[in-house]
């Protein structure tokens, strides 16, 4: 297992960010989860997600965005920060985040086109970065957020990055409830070991140990006729000055 995680993406099997114009000036974005510690598949997913939000925000007049994670199932959470990242904007999105009894701090950061994670000031080596990032027409664009029981983990972690963000609200049902972040070991034999160490945290310093609720809950089974958590928060997007 620890060497596909190192090789290959456990987690997308095949799946892709899925960017569409949705019209009336929305652009949507679906992510999956995601997982792999091999560096060069982890900044070809963030490229793709960037170079798609690119496109559509170069050939439309985008005025807000609808991100979907409801099933964003986790696994490694900066490719997708960093995939995110024109959209969700820069600066901390995490912090305060106790890995240890000592309560050490760490705070999570999106920064030209890189998602890394500071502990006690010092940066970690695991990041992710996007050698040619892009930066929106309108970065200040509102954003509406579908999150729902098959977002979890690492996905949860993405929800929480944008609770605090001026102009997004969460729309949908509860995440899973995954909300626990990993510290990994290395064992002698170099397999490597991982332990839920901290509580996911937003960029405010709100704790986050279960299921993230959201901001609008909306009763609703997707169908293939029918998305009443898509469609509320497009009303809520239209009903903006932005998008008037």
């Amino acid at each position: 297992m620890t060497k596909q995680f190192a090789e290959t993406d456990l987690m997308g099997r095949g799946r892709e960010v899925v960017l569409k114009y949705l019209g009336n000036g929305i652009g949507y974005l679906s992510m999956p989860g995601f997982g792999s510690m091999n560096d060069s598949i982890r900044i070809q997913f963030s490229t793709s997600a960037q170079a798609a939000i690119k496109k559509i925000d170069t050939e439309t007049n985008i005025c807000a965005w609808v991100v979907d994670l409801r099933y964003d199932d986790g696994g490694s959470c900066p490719p997708m920060i960093a995939g995110l990242g024109p959209i969700l904007g820069e600066g901390a999105f995490s912090r305060d985040f106790a890995y240890t009894s000592k309560g050490d701090t760490g705070i999570s950061y999106y920064r030209n086109g890189e998602c890394y994670f500071e502990l006690n000031g010092i940066k970690d080596s695991l990041s992710t970065k996007v050698l040619h990032p892009y930066r929106l027409r309108n970065d200040k664009a509102p954003v509406a957020v579908l999150i729902g029981k098959g977002c979890g983990s690492s996905g949860e972690c993405a929800v929480a990055a944008f609770i605090g963000r001026p102009n997004t609200r969460l729309f949908g049902q509860p995440t899973a409830g995954l909300t626990k972040g990993n510290e990994d070991f290395t064992l002698p034999d170099n397999s490597m070991l991982f332990i839920a160490a901290g509580i996911q945290t937003d960029r405010n310093g709100k704790k986050y140990p279960e299921r993230i609720f959201p901001d609008t809950l909306i009763d609703d089974t997707k169908t293939d006729k029918s998305d009443l958590t898509l469609d509320k928060a497009k009303e809520w997007l239209l009903s903006l000055s932005e998008c008037k």
